[in-house]
């Protein structure tokens, strides 16, 4: 099987996708339920912009903090440990705010 390039790149992803597709799953439910815990039916429009605002500046907060912050001061297993810590923060206030 070491000699086949796509049977290797197949056995990766058949050995990956149990682990990783929950997770992505997971992941991609949260932004819609951010959303439908924020958003009001009159003004969805409004709803998804401050979701989307706030998912953008997570995001570009998190890689610059993460990557010139975190990682070098903490060490990459601490950083991983807090970005899931954070996460799960996030997730617990936005499941409290519905």
């Amino acid at each position: 099987m070491r000699d086949s390039f796509w049977l290797v790149q197949l056995w990766q992803i058949l050995e990956t996708a149990p682990l990783l597709l929950p997770l992505a799953m997971a992941f991609g439910v949260g932004f819609p339920a951010a959303i439908a815990s924020i958003a009001d039916l009159d003004r969805v429009g409004r709803g998804v912009g401050r979701v989307t605002v706030w998912n953008t500046v997570g995001t570009v907060g998190g890689a610059f903090l993460g990557g010139f912050v975190l990682v070098p001061r903490l060490g990459l297993r601490l950083t991983l440990t807090v970005a899931a810590a954070a996460t799960a923060l996030a997730a617990a206030l936005v499941l409290r705010c519905e």
